[in-house]
């Protein structure tokens, strides 16, 4: 019952350092987006249509509690999970999946961000996109690791069909 419950604890956890605890902390342009990661790594292991759902309850999550730009979290976050769900089903026996999904969702969404911002201040600077290409590689590694734990976390320890 508990491995149920324990994506959506996951992902709040994830949102709540995002939104609260690292903001308190630093205000490094290069501290990745942890319920976006958490997101991702929990699509990839349990398919698009609870990874959207995740992706779901964080976007509206940041959206309410940071109130810049509504929706538009909600949407990039939806969107990560159903597509890291949707890869993670369909190509799961490929070696890289993991590495090439995390890699081309990130590139997006700071793609989206980037323009979303240059819309915003009616400029675009080039100084962002070394910050943005840094945050993309640490946010890959990190779904990596968090893959591998959840993983372990999530999977039965013993199969209900095995002699016991």
């Amino acid at each position: 019952m508990f491995r149920r419950f324990l994506p959506w604890i996951l992902v709040y956890l994830a949102v709540m350092l995002d939104i609260s605890v690292i903001p308190f902390l630093t205000s490094s342009e290069y501290i990745p987006l942890f319920s976006l990661v958490t997101v991702i790594a929990l699509g990839l292991l349990l398919g698009r249509r609870r990874g959207a759902l995740l992706g779901l309850m964080a976007g509206l999550m940041i959206d309410v509690l940071v109130n810049d730009p509504y929706g538009l979290m909600t949407i990039l976050v939806t969107l990560s999970g159903f597509t890291a769900g949707f890869i993670g089903r369909k190509f799961m026996n490929h070696m890289w999946t993991t590495v090439v999904t995390a890699l081309g969702i990130f590139f997006v969404v700071e793609l989206v961000m980037m323009g979303y911002l240059a819309m915003y201040a009616s400029s675009f600077s080039a100084a962002l996109l070394a910050p943005a290409g840094i945050r993309v590689v640490i946010q890959t590694v990190l779904v990596q690791v968090f893959y591998l734990i959840f993983n372990a976390w999530l999977q039965p320890k013993v199969s209900r069909y095995s002699v016991r």
